[in-house]
């Protein structure tokens, strides 16, 4: 932008010294002309208040690109030139990027699982003439969801049997099982009718509710060990066996969830009974696991086995 604006200012300079020695109506116009030009294109670029939307798509294919579009309305889309800076990282393998591109579509390569973060942080606006160059602070954003494939995988041996009944239960979280009884509590707004606990809300004169038991026997959770430094490769990898070993556990019969840590090291632990429900664990895990050192749990709240599957390879 500065080479633009001296170079204007040289060529007024010329333009106003050849109008001081020839002195007339041609060398007047031209000057006029270098002067009222860059002065409109400031002043036009000054009120300037661009009005952008940022298009990215749900879900992309792994190996291929994601395709996003930024659209600027208004007569500022039409007479200004519009770029736009992108920013990009992938949420699991911690691949990142920036890209400058014009209003329109364009692409954000996609060679890994994960949960793309796309980021618009500003917008570069030209003047019609490309003489002044003004940055805006736009900032808006979207997730892109590169679901993994799957891949072979061996279940280890676990001793678990498929679709039996539970006796153990978690003595830490409720759940669904209604031949249980995890905690008695006051009623409180969303709590399913079924819950309440008719007998003791006459006793009390005051609603009170039944929380279900969460059986944890014969079940596996599969947790993410995110503690570890890994190139994007093996985080790719790392995510496509923590999605094959959960469909092969569920297809085996058995129950099973997915576990990951989250900020503030909190641990969390979600079942999955299909496919669907893998798909949405799996984007939660990759868009909310925290990296850093941590160690995973041997042990779990809610399930009764837990296999540990990291960038090196899986352990029980």
């Amino acid at each position: 932008m500065i080479t633009r604006v001296v170079f204007v200012l040289l060529w007024i300079v010329t333009v106003g010294l050849l109008h001081l020695f020839g002195n007339n109506i041609g060398t007047f116009v031209v000057l006029a002309i270098s002067v009222v030009v860059p002065v409109l294109a400031g002043a036009l670029l000054a009120c300037v208040k661009a009005r952008a939307v940022f298009f990215t798509p749900q879900t992309c294919e792994k190996g291929g690109s994601a395709l996003c579009n930024i659209m600027a309305a208004g007569w500022v889309a039409k007479l200004c030139k519009i770029s736009a800076i992108v920013e990009w990282k992938n949420l699991f393998t911690y691949e990142s990027g920036i890209i400058t591109t014009v209003l329109g579509e364009f692409a954000i390569p996609a060679p890994h699982c994960g949960v793309l973060h796309v980021r618009v942080n500003k917008l570069k606006v030209a003047d019609p003439f490309g003489i002044f160059i003004r940055e805006l602070k736009y900032e808006t954003d979207g997730y892109i969801f590169i679901p993994p494939t799957g891949c072979d995988v061996t279940l280890p041996i676990l001793n678990v049997a498929p679709n039996q009944d539970s006796s153990i239960y978690s003595t830490t979280r409720p759940g669904h099982d209604v031949s249980e009884t995890y905690a008695i509590r006051e009623y409180v707004p969303g709590d399913p009718i079924r819950s309440i606990h008719w007998k003791l809300t006459e006793k009390l004169d005051k609603v009170m509710v039944r929380e279900f038991g969460l059986p944890i026997s014969n079940s596996v959770v599969v947790w993410l060990d995110a503690g570890q430094s890994a190139q994007p490769s093996k985080w790719d990898a790392a995510g496509e066996r923590l999605y094959a070993m959960i469909l092969a556990l569920l297809e085996a019969g058995i129950r099973v969830g997915v576990g990951w840590y989250a900020e503030g090291d909190r641990a969390v632990e979600m079942g999955v009974a299909s496919q669907d429900d893998t798909l949405t664990a799996v984007q939660l895990c990759f868009t909310n696991a925290r990296h850093g050192v941590l160690s995973p749990p041997q042990q779990s709240t809610a399930f009764e086995h837990v296999i540990i599957v990291a960038p090196g390879g899986e352990q029980q």
